[in-house]
């Protein structure tokens, strides 16, 4: 299988998978508001980092986002990034301001979250 085959989805209300074949290779976790949906953790398998493949699933949470018609507050600082370097795209769906650069680690701003250490690829 190349990482062609990667397959994106929306898995349940809060929560965006890659998967390749039966191994979930991606995560977005969101928490869901009124009219706001809250993009707080991104977290690749290890081993498929740097393909692209979690910028293939943020766009198209963000484009779900966009289709649902809410606003994205982007506090996870990897969905923030990807927001700022496609701006003319999706700055539209924006929320707020840009987290700060010195921000670490991923904080969930509207609702209580547990963030996964790691996918759970098989």
């Amino acid at each position: 299988m190349s990482d062609a085959d990667v397959v994106v989805h929306r898995a349940s209300p809060n929560l965006f998978l890659a998967m390749r074949g039966d191994h979930e290779v991606c995560r977005v976790n969101i928490a869901v508001g009124e009219g706001v949906w809250e993009l707080y953790s991104t977290v690749t398998a290890p081993g498929y980092e740097g393909r692209g493949i979690a910028s293939q699933l943020v766009r198209y949470a963000l484009d779900a986002a966009q289709e649902a018609g809410v606003v994205v507050v982007p506090s996870c600082w990897y969905v923030d990034g990807l927001m700022h370097r496609h701006s003319p795209q999706y700055d539209h769906l924006r929320a707020g301001h840009r987290v700060p650069e010195a921000s670490t680690g991923d904080a969930c701003r509207i609702a209580p979250a547990v963030i996964p250490d790691s996918p759970q690829a098989t």
